[in-house]
């Protein structure tokens, strides 16, 4: 069975008062988990309600980060993915705004292109990355910064992913990692819950 393979994030080359590094994962034991619970859970920061099953895949639970900054991280599951992880964090910045066309959206896009290609190679039993396939993911008037990389884990194929948009003043970030495989045999299974989280995302 192939690893599950959760996000990370940390800021690059930041400005002079930023902060210099923030991880998410790992390591996720400084983070406080929480079972899953019936019905949904709620992000009170932003007031977003997600729920316990979503597009087919089931929610495990959720990871309140000691520092504020970081938010939380809530985790999914599906038979046919590695890793799905919903963050909503802001890392101590102001004015984030909403959508894609936010400059603070942008940046962090763009930092966290840089974490998975630094940290990638670090993992163990992973071949190299291809380079970033880039869009945009629009669902009604929802749209989130799309980027996809390729590689392999334990000499499988894998993509992993991840989508970004600013809401009510906090970043949120799906990064999700599957089999090539399930790209092939179900290519609707990661947009429509990418479509889903982002039908919660209407304002």
């Amino acid at each position: 069975m192939l690893p599950v393979l959760a996000g990370g994030l940390a800021a690059c080359t930041p400005a002079a008062g930023d902060r210099v590094t923030i991880v998410h994962d790992p390591p996720q034991a400084a983070a406080i988990p929480s079972p899953p619970e019936a019905g949904s859970y709620r992000v009170a920061a932003i007031g977003l309600d997600l729920p316990d099953r979503m597009a087919g895949f089931l929610r495990l639970g959720v990871r309140r980060y000691p520092d504020p900054g970081l938010g939380e991280s809530v985790k999914y599951a599906h038979p046919r993915i590695l890793g799905a992880d919903v963050y909503i964090y802001d890392v101590d910045r102001t004015g984030i705004g909403d959508g894609i066309e936010s400059p603070l959206v942008r940046r962090e896009y763009q930092d966290y292109k840089q974490v998975i290609e630094r940290t990638w190679p670090m993992r163990p039993g992973v071949g190299p990355l291809s380079a970033p396939e880039e869009g945009v993911f629009r669902h009604g008037p929802v749209s989130l910064l799309d980027v996809r990389y390729r590689s392999k884990v334990n000499d499988e194929d894998v993509v992993t992913r991840f989508l970004l948009t600013g809401y009510r003043g906090r970043y949120v970030k799906l990064r999700i990692t599957y089999p090539a495989a399930t790209e092939r045999s179900e290519p609707r299974l990661v947009d429509d819950f990418a479509a889903a989280l982002a039908a919660l995302l209407v304002r």
